[in-house]
């Protein structure tokens, strides 16, 4: 059997704001990893970048990232 935790609106707001953190690092990353011509570490970066935008996009939140993955490869995050 599974547990369920409630999380308060407080709780919720704060999570949210940790993971667009989180999308803000990883987008950062990638765009170093991509100077430095570092193919694979731009290729892990974008899976990590589409998980935490599908993260906030479940949650309800979307963010103005065309800029941020312009570039990525399309197709859902698995």
């Amino acid at each position: 059997m599974e547990d369920i935790i409630e999380l308060g609106d407080a709780e919720k707001d704060q999570r949210l704001r940790n993971i667009a953190s989180l999308a803000r690092l990883v987008s950062y990353a990638r765009q170093s990893a991509r100077e430095l011509n570092a193919e694979f570490s731009v290729y892990c970066l974008d899976l990590a970048l589409g998980a935490l935008l599908q993260d906030l996009a479940e949650s309800g939140i979307t963010l103005p990232v065309e800029e941020t993955i312009k570039d990525a490869p399309a197709g859902p995050v698995h």
